[in-house]
């Protein structure tokens, strides 16, 4: 009577193919799961820079003693999603805050200025921590950026 069925050895084989399989493949999808976290949280903080922007710019048609000249610097309370933001007119002699909400992944830690027209600074979120430059630019702050952004970034 002949037994039909597999043997241990080829039972072992499929089981090394297998793990093989899953080593070679394992760092690639881990890779484009983070790459595509990462490409989430600087399309998040180019959103929350664009409504700054535009609350701002808002805000100068009812606050004629905001120019695009002034130094504002960013508040932030809290983190969650309905948090309220502001931003508190420093140099230009009104103690009015312009607020706004932002639904969205927040960043959690702020530190944004607003000067001659153009948004600079920094923006932390859970995974990255970027760096918005005088273009407009985004650029993700890696170990081998500058002190002031490893610092701010805590790398």
């Amino acid at each position: 009577m002949k037994c039909r069925g597999f043997t241990l050895i080829e039972l072992l084989a499929v089981i090394v193919i297998l793990a093989i399989i899953f080593l070679i493949s394992a760092p690639i999808i881990l890779n484009t799961v983070n790459k595509s976290k990462e490409e989430a949280e600087q399309e998040s903080a180019r959103s929350y820079v664009a409504v700054i922007k535009e609350k701002i710019t808002k805000a100068m048609v009812e606050y004629p003693e905001l120019k695009p000249n002034n130094t504002l610097n960013v508040e932030v309370n809290g983190t969650d999603d309905t948090s309220l933001k502001s931003w508190d007119c420093s140099n230009c002699g009104t103690t009015n805050k312009i607020e706004f909400n932002y639904k969205g992944p927040m960043p959690n830690k702020v530190n944004l200025t607003w000067s001659e027209g153009e948004i600079t600074g920094y923006l932390k979120y859970p995974s990255n921590c970027f760096y918005i430059d005088e273009s407009g630019n985004i650029k993700k702050i890696t170990k081998s950026s500058e002190n002031e952004a490893k610092k701010f970034c805590e790398i």
